[in-house]
């Protein structure tokens, strides 16, 4: 078995050294398409059955086109969340059907128009969410998941924000209403969600957050959050000691034995939140079920990222466009060797793929981490 997982490893790797030196096909667009007969087709990653990375494979399919609806984006990055890795692993409720290409946000630019599409014109900068098929140089995706990017917000930025800037947001002024003065106690800070949580907070005056994280990640995170403990500490005591009532907020991920401590924390009428799919316990809250309630709106998520880019007093911007939003530079080849972290690996934070067939027609551009927890996230052209 170890030498059969060997042989695919080998192999996955020969096929991303023959596609990266691959010339465009007779008959390609200048955009990096290819022809498959009479369609034209595009490169994917596909995950071909669960289990390792040698389930993913960098194929050739064709070409998807924008239904009544949608819109069509050329791919610029895209996201590798947490919970791609559960999808890989097929450790996720429902999981879906092998093969499929993974991948649930992008950025990219309007490349064609759905029937009844409005407000968008094609060369628009966008980012979106989207039902599995990101990690791909084209997708298609209904226009309600589909926003403008500011003009000073890159590509990368974009890619990095959707799913855990609007889970982030949602729980903190939605769910749990987060006002001056309040405190929060958020797991995985070095997450990207973590990292979303905390930079959220400063935005309001006098908000104490509480992070737990592994211990080798937090050098990186220290500035982000007011107190950090170890996570497989008892972290229960510590918080006890700064604030004897507890916390307003507890935003848990793990679950689990933490589920427990973490009520152990709250004051009296506070707002306990159990989201996402870390250690494989079922939660009650996941990114898909906040973002998927109804369409998010566009004038808030907008608003969100202005917010978050163009700054304002105090700069609250400075955490998302510094060193944490992306550390990491790797070519889009490697992304079938690239491991998306989680609360029990070293990666940080949220990683991405920036698909830049201007300079690499065979296979693409660049592959970025961020330090932080579960991923990190991709450079732009």
């Amino acid at each position: 078995m170890a030498k059969e997982g060997v042989e695919k490893a080998e192999e996955t790797e020969q096929m991303i050294e023959k596609e990266a030196g691959k010339e465009p096909a007779e008959g390609g667009g200048g955009d990096g398409s290819h022809r498959l007969g009479d369609a034209q087709e595009m490169r994917a990653v596909v995950l071909a059955g669960f289990g390792g990375l040698n389930k993913l494979r960098l194929s050739r399919k064709a070409m998807p086109e924008p239904q009544d609806g949608e819109l069509k984006i050329r791919v610029k990055a895209c996201g590798l969340n947490f919970i791609d890795l559960m999808v890989r692993q097929g450790n996720i409720d429902n999981p879906p059907k092998t093969p499929l290409v993974p991948g649930f946000e992008c950025s990219g630019i309007v490349e064609a128009l759905g029937d009844s599409v409005k407000g968008y014109e094609i060369g628009d900068r966008v980012m979106a969410f989207v039902n599995y098929n990101a990690w791909a140089e084209v997708v298609c995706t209904p226009v309600e998941f589909v926003y403008k990017i500011p003009d000073d917000m890159s590509f990368s930025e974009a890619a990095a924000f959707p799913m855990n800037f609007v889970t982030a947001y949602m729980m903190l002024f939605e769910v749990a209403n987060l006002r001056e003065g309040m405190s929060v106690l958020v797991h995985s800070a070095g997450g990207g969600v973590g990292q979303a949580v905390a930079q959220l907070c400063s935005t309001v005056p006098n908000v104490t957050v509480f992070g737990t994280a592994s211990t080798f990640k937090h050098e990186a995170i220290k500035d982000s959050v007011t107190h950090l403990f170890d996570r497989n500490a008892d972290y229960v005591q510590e918080v006890k000691r700064i604030s004897a009532e507890g916390v307003d907020i507890v935003l848990d991920c793990l679950c689990g034995d933490n589920t427990g401590k973490g009520l152990s924390l709250l004051k009296p009428l506070g707002t306990y939140i159990l989201y996402d799919h870390c250690n494989r316990k079922k939660a009650e809250l996941t990114r898909g079920r906040l973002i998927q309630h109804g369409n998010w709106r566009d004038q808030e998520l907008l608003q969100l990222c202005k917010i978050m880019v163009a700054g304002g007093e105090g700069e609250p911007h400075q955490a998302v466009r510094g060193e944490q939003s992306h550390r990491r530079v790797f070519p889009f080849k490697s992304a079938l060797q690239t491991r998306p972290g989680g609360p029990h690996s070293g990666s940080g934070g949220k990683t991405h793929r920036a698909l830049q067939p201007e300079e690499d027609q065979a296979c693409g551009g660049l592959l970025v981490g961020s330090g932080g927890g579960e991923g990190g996230h991709a450079a732009d052209s």
